[in-house]
């Protein structure tokens, strides 16, 4: 899901995980919208209800971002530069899979069920 920035441009592919960590540390305040991190249950529920697995694989990236890299965007981008060129699901699936190979698939499972403690 690309995002459209206050000038009208819309975030490429290979730069929306950018886009996710602003949207956890700054939200978007032009457009009245809190912390990613904060955002209030009727945000992903009801009528918004389709925003609900978008903000779960958003938590996740953002979760690894933070745990494993601790907001290093070097090391991050090193890591995972290669999936990063392809968009938001393939580093998602990277993610997932390295998480499994290196057994903490108990994270993803904490992350996916929407147990954000931040």
């Amino acid at each position: 899901m690309p995002f459209t920035h206050p000038d009208g441009k819309i975030t490429l592919w290979n730069k929306a995980w950018k886009d996710i960590i602003q949207h956890w540390e700054k939200g978007m305040p032009e457009k009245q919208l809190p912390l990613l991190r904060d955002w209030p249950y009727e945000f992903t529920h009801g009528p918004n209800c389709n925003l609900q697995s978008k903000y779960n694989q958003w938590c996740i990236i953002m979760l690894e971002f933070l745990d494993q890299y601790k907001g290093d965007k070097k090391k991050f981008v090193k890591v995972y530069e290669s999936t990063i060129q392809k968009g938001i699901t393939t580093l998602l699936c990277t993610m997932t899979a390295a998480c499994q190979k290196q057994g903490r698939s108990h994270q993803i499972a904490r992350m996916s069920t929407g147990m954000v403690l931040m």
